[in-house]
Parts: C-alpha cells; structure tokens; sequence
C-alpha cells in the first residue's frame, strides 16, 4: 500500500517529462516519502511504471541520498542506450537499465541528465572503451561507420597509451529529428 500511496503522491506533485515528453523525471526526498507514508523501499519498480506510456522512452529517477547527494536510476525501452549515459558518471548497468551516485543541486543535475538522455535518445552518443594505442580521434573515426551522416567528433583528448572511456558523439542526417 505503501508503494501506491508514494507513486500517486509523485504522480500528483510533479509527475513530468522533458519538453519533447519523451523522457518522465521522477523526483524523490525524504520529506516527499515521509509525507506518503512510504519508505525508500517502496520505491522498488516506481520507476518501470512510466515506461508503460507509449510515448515515454527513457525513465530518470532522483533519489535523495544525503543532502545534495542522489541515487539516480534510468530505464529505456529498445536500442536507448543509457548503460552509456551512467558509465559517464561514473555509474554502471547495461543498455536498458543503469545507475549511478551524483552531488549536486537537483535542478541543474535533471537539465544535465535529460540532455545526455537526449543524446542517446536521438542516437547521437557512444561511449566508446577506447584501449591503449589509438589517439581519441582515431577512435571516434571508427565510430563515424555508425553515423547516417557520416560526421563524427569526440570530446576531451586521451592519450593514446591509456586506456579510458571516450565520449564519440556524430550528427543526425539533415531533416532527421534532433538535428
């Protein structure tokens, strides 16, 4: 009872999506769950729920930790990669369902989160495992095969003799959505 009484207060206060209505935020603190009469707990699965909606692609869920720390998970239906969006804070999951721990004020971290959803929404972001060898531009050259445009570009230079996490990033064809 606990877990719908927390779902519909959510629902009720702030139940919102990003301005395409492609991505539903979902905001929980401990003064929010208290006043439901729910507990942390309850919120197992909250997050599946939104996904039910046709146009709702992408799920992200703020969990108070400790003051301005969160708990964020994210959900995805299909090839929305958002493995790649918590591995870039630092987080891990796979393709559909991930996590990770960020600090912040709430406001700025929802705008940084839906723009990096938005990317891997629109298919114009990959992080690439890039080994010890090729320059970051070599890399992301590789990645351009998967761009309808065939443009590709990376964030942040490697160096090529360390092995790291490269953000490749390529632009949708003209005409495409997100372009």
């Amino acid at each position: 009872m606990g877990r719908l009484k927390l779902f519909g207060a959510r629902a009720e206060r702030d139940g919102r999506s990003d301005p395409t209505g492609r991505i539903a935020i979902v905001y929980l603190d401990h003064e929010m769950a208290r006043q439901a009469g729910g507990t942390y707990e309850d919120t197992e699965g909250l997050i599946n729920l939104p996904l039910t909606v046709k146009e709702i692609e992408a799920v992200v869920f703020f969990k108070q930790a400790e003051g301005a720390e969160y708990r964020v998970s994210m959900r995805s239906k299909g090839d929305i990669d958002i493995g790649a969006v918590a591995k870039e804070f630092g987080g891990g999951g796979h393709k559909n369902a991930a996590g990770c721990t960020v600090t912040g004020p709430i406001d700025a971290l929802q705008n940084t989160f839906i723009e990096k959803i938005e990317e891997a929404i629109d298919g114009r972001l990959l992080i690439v495992d890039k080994p010890a060898g090729p320059t970051s531009h070599e890399s992301s050259r590789a990645c351009a095969g998967r761009s309808a445009s065939g443009a590709s570009g990376h964030t942040g230079t490697l160096d090529p003799a360390a092995p790291a996490c490269c953000r490749s990033c390529w632009a949708a064809p003209r005409g495409s959505h997100g372009s």
